[in-house]
């Protein structure tokens, strides 16, 4: 599922360097629980945040999302986080 975000902001104080934003969201990853070290990855471009990796629930997709919506400065969000999916054969 790829969800597309565009946020405008109508103040240049809202402009941030695409290296701010990239240490933002991964300080704010690493102080959240929902959130698994190193499975999301972080791409930046002209204030623009594409959100890949493989999760084991959606709850933990939803809370990467929620955390980039609330920080300054991002101009659209794209995330393509998937869900890994665990199938159990009954023998």
């Amino acid at each position: 599922m790829v969800e597309q975000i565009e946020i405008k902001t109508y103040s240049s104080l809202y402009d941030r360097d695409d290296n701010d934003l990239v240490n933002e969201v991964l300080n704010a990853y690493k102080w959240n629980w929902e959130i698994p070290n190193d499975k999301v990855k972080v791409k930046v471009e002209n204030g623009c945040i594409t959100l890949e990796g493989e999760l084991n629930w959606n709850y933990q997709r939803e809370a990467a999302e929620r955390l980039i919506k609330i920080l300054a400065g991002i101009k659209g969000v794209s995330g393509l986080i998937t869900i890994k999916s665990e199938t159990h054969d009954e023998v």
